[in-house]
């Protein structure tokens, strides 16, 4: 049980720092101010959003090794609900990825670029959504 609680840690992060790797990639495309802080919004909100859930998973109750051990199970208090946590942080995740999925669109839109190779950027990166 140790294991898998572990394994939702690195899976709380690894999925947060993927969009984040995107608007990182788009901070560096776009020129205007408010494109960058948006794109910083979305980074630093997610870093918070991935770092909360990674430490509900064992902040959820006390003792902390009452939620993997089943012997402490009748100590166990419950502060936070993971299930809720997890799943405003997928809903959070999934309204990122269709942002950060159309976002090129606005911010390559009027660059100095042949619209083939615009689209051909718009398209790639807007992959994200599948």
């Amino acid at each position: 049980m140790l294991c898998i609680l572990i394994g939702q840690v690195f899976v709380a992060l690894a999925t947060g720092m993927g969009k984040v790797s995107v608007a990182t990639f788009l901070l560096r495309i776009v020129m205007k101010p408010w494109h960058r802080w948006f794109l910083w919004f979305c980074t630093v909100s997610m870093v918070i959003m991935s770092i909360f859930l990674a430490v509900t998973v064992f902040a959820q109750c006390t003792p902390a090794e009452s939620i993997w051990n089943p012997e402490l199970a009748d100590q166990r208090v419950c502060h936070l609900s993971l299930t809720v946590v997890a799943i405003t942080y997928c809903s959070y995740a999934a309204a990122m990825d269709f942002i950060l999925a159309g976002f090129p669109l606005i911010a390559l839109h009027g660059l100095n670029m042949k619209p083939k190779e615009r689209h051909t950027i718009c398209l790639s990166l807007s992959l994200g959504v599948l």
